[in-house]
């Protein structure tokens, strides 16, 4: 008994060894943790103190200069400040961002009634860094006014910008790029809260020789059109700016969409390539024919279906797109949906179209209802000189009559719930006609 008593109380020392060393471990780490977080807090703090002396340092420098001076070197006005520069200290990267705008005081009123507009110059500095940051920048504001009478100071004109979506519905932060190679200008800035953008005292030009281009990310873009032979009539040209006038622009844009074509045979067999054209309706304006015909502003032409048998465009506009194929040995024998395919922005659409062998003249019929809804199951007769065949719609709505003469056929169309259709019909070469039948209700 007395070796097994010394040898319990041996045992119950060790576990006290254990209990103590963890107890130690948890109080280490503890401390280590908050020795951490201090060590840590300190060095945010010290970079956010150095990061408020660089901003006022360069709000500093930005106050000393010349009132004509006062820019940026990307954006408008423009001067001699970087829009963008770093600075390191205690092997921490700075990064400083300035912007200079001119702002339009109500007290004399404000573009367009102040023709000017440009009372004086908001500057804002913005500082961040790599090491530890907590999200919260620096940021420094002031206003600074030219000597004297105001607008005086700064002649020139001005161009308000607005940006919309696909709804008419403004957008914000979008990057509005201005150009003019005749005069060697080239700044850009972003759109605010309420899709707009106002540019002052800018330089005139009546030749029209402002480039404006809009762009957001995971957007299209917008742009101004040069006035070409091909395109004598922009619907949105480059602009001129005239002293103390107003110009103003407005652009559209949204999320970019996607578009697939696939074609196959009549037996659903996938068909590569194959080369396609797909043209959008929106248009850049007209042209110099007479009569004088719409310039598409979307339209994908010399690609073919790749080994799938399927043509993707991506990043596209909305729009809606007309596909035709370009194989002189082929015909269109169904469009599903049929021409042409809504591509709404942040959409992805799918086009399929079935081919078959070319023939001289054919006739592809497209049944629709009041509501422009495709109608399957309808009976659709032609017939004329000897001809005479009937087929039912199918799923797209649609039957193809081939090989046909280039003549007038009679074409009747029946469907239950529907007033029956009938109309002489004139086919030469690939002839397209679509049908709206009406409802007996």
């Amino acid at each position: 008994m007395p070796t097994y008593t010394k040898q319990k109380k041996r045992g119950s020392t060790l576990i006290e060894v254990l209990i103590a060393i963890t107890i130690i471990g948890i109080v280490f780490a503890a401390v280590f943790a908050i020795f951490r977080m201090v060590i840590q807090s300190s060095a945010i703090s010290e970079a956010r103190t150095t990061a408020t002396g660089i901003a006022n340092q360069q709000m500093e420098t930005i106050r000393n200069l010349p009132y004509s001076d006062i820019g940026t070197t990307g954006g408008w006005p423009q001067g001699s400040i970087p829009s963008t520069q770093t600075k390191a200290v205690d092997n921490v990267t700075y990064t400083i961002n300035t912007s200079v705008n001119y702002f339009d005081d109500p007290f004399d009123d404000v573009v367009p009634i102040d023709t000017l507009g440009a009372d004086y110059k908001k500057v804002k500095v913005a500082v961040i860094w790599d090491k530890f940051y907590n999200n919260t920048p620096v940021v420094l504001n002031t206003d600074i006014s030219p000597q004297g009478i105001e607008e005086t100071e700064v002649p020139g004109g001005v161009l308000a910008i607005m940006v919309f979506d696909a709804n008419n519905q403004p957008v914000p932060g979008a990057t509005i790029q201005v150009n003019n190679s005749f005069l060697g200008l080239s700044f850009s800035d972003t759109t605010n809260a309420d899709g707009k953008r106002v540019f002052y005292a800018l330089t005139p030009d009546s030749d029209a020789n402002y480039t404006i281009q809009v762009t957001k990310g995971g957007y299209t873009s917008d742009y101004t059109s040069e006035l070409t032979i091909e395109l004598p009539d922009p619907d949105n040209p480059h602009r001129s700016i005239f002293e103390e006038q107003v110009e103003e622009a407005s652009f559209t844009i949204d999320l970019v969409s996607s578009l697939t074509v696939k074609a196959q045979d009549d037996g659903g067999t996938p068909m590569p390539n194959i080369p396609l054209t797909i043209t959008g309706e929106r248009q850049l304006g007209m042209d110099g024919g007479d009569p004088a015909r719409p310039v598409p502003r979307n339209k994908f032409e010399g690609q073919s279906t790749d080994g799938a048998g399927q043509l993707v465009l991506s990043n596209i506009e909305w729009d809606s797109y007309d596909t035709t194929e370009e194989d002189a040995n082929l015909d269109i024998a169904e469009i599903n949906p049929p021409n042409p395919n809504n591509v709404a922005p942040n959409d992805n659409r799918t086009t399929i179209i079935t081919l078959v062998g070319h023939a001289d003249h054919t006739l592809r019929i497209v049944v629709h209802d009041n509501d422009d809804a495709v109608l399957a199951d309808a009976s659709v007769r032609l017939y004329g000189n000897g001809f005479d065949e009937t087929k039912q719609t199918g799923a797209a709505g649609q039957v193809f009559f081939t090989p046909l003469q280039a003549m007038t056929y009679t074409l009747e169309i029946s469907k239950t719930g529907y007033i029956d259709f009938s109309d002489p019909t004139d086919v030469s070469d690939q002839t397209v006609r679509e049908i709206i039948m009406a409802s007996q209700s």
